[in-house]
């Protein structure tokens, strides 16, 4: 694992020279290491000489297998690599084949230069965080007890998953917290303090989803996730509770806080959204949405918010 100082290391997997050299030079000089593979078997042989950090994979790639056939036989030696697919297809039948494989993000060509390296900066945060929890779990679960007492004073009695499931907590579009690790968080809150959560729902999805189609959606729905990420302050949490709504959950409370994250959440975002044949310029915004704790349950709450924006 590379440290603080180390490149990262990247693999692009890629069969168009143009557009490989492209994201080799958006990445390199950012403290990533890059390496290109033009098909699936120097992939396959890239990852097995030395294991990178991140792999972006082209879809259609010019071989017998495509990229995520290539994906998928990538996972059998190494289950936990993280992918992100960047694309020119982004039909309905795609993306759902894309997600099966678990990616850290899917990106539609062509893209800009913004896109690709906030994309990587998130996935790259993610996988990290993703590392770091189940190292945690594996520590956790080698640990012995002393005696049953003991154990049932160490950890709260929850329902047992089976056998060798990891507990998922992280949204597969966007990489976030999933609704269950938010749920997780603010259970753990102390009511005395001044925390609070901020209910992000996206307006106008339906709309969104009827003219141009889920693919298209989910390509907004991530971008849109990544403006948030990189303008709300590094204390808050941002979170996907479903496919239309985000949560923040800042770590400092109090009204300063809280205008910091109304203040980022009423800046729209411009989204050049580009499909086959056509493109359109979209504003997308959210409706924000206290949410305190100290009141009714704060699940309650946010079902009721989201309920009553749909």
């Amino acid at each position: 694992m590379a440290t603080v100082n180390e490149p990262k290391g990247i693999l692009i997997v890629e069969d168009d020279p143009s557009i490989a050299t492209v994201l080799e030079e958006i990445l390199t000089g950012r403290d990533y290491s890059v390496r290109v593979a033009t098909n699936p078997s120097e992939a396959i042989a890239a990852v097995g000489t030395q294991l990178p950090e991140l792999v972006l994979m082209d879809v259609n790639l010019s071989s017998d297998i495509d990229g995520i056939e290539t994906v998928k036989r990538l996972r059998v030696e190494h289950e936990d690599l993280p992918v992100c697919f960047i694309t020119a297809l982004s039909d309905d039948a795609t993306v759902n084949r894309a997600e099966e494989v678990g990616p850290m993000a899917y990106l539609v060509k062509p893209f800009e230069m913004a896109d690709v390296l906030a994309m990587v900066n998130i996935s790259l945060s993610s996988a990290r965080r993703m590392k770091e929890r189940m190292k945690k779990a594996v520590a956790a679960a080698e640990r012995p007890a002393s005696s049953s007492a003991e154990l049932a004073k160490s950890a709260p009695a929850k329902v047992l998953e089976p056998a060798g499931a990891p507990e998922v907590l992280e949204d597969k579009l966007t990489g976030l917290p999933n609704r269950r690790a938010i749920e997780r968080s603010i259970s753990e809150w102390d009511l005395d303090s001044q925390n609070f959560v901020a209910v992000l729902s996206v307006d106008h999805v339906g709309i969104l989803r009827q003219r141009f189609g889920g693919a298209a959606l989910d390509q907004v729905l991530f971008s849109y996730s990544q403006h948030l990420g990189q303008n709300l302050p590094d204390y808050c949490i941002l979170g996907r509770w479903d496919t239309s709504t985000f949560t923040v959950t800042p770590k400092e409370g109090g009204l300063e806080a809280q205008r910091e994250v109304a203040r980022v959440v009423a800046a729209p975002m411009l989204y050049h959204l580009r499909l086959p044949g056509r493109s359109a310029l979209l504003r997308v915004s959210a409706t924000m949405k206290l949410v305190d704790p100290k009141g009714k349950p704060a699940m309650e709450q946010i079902e009721t918010i989201v309920a009553a924006h749909k």
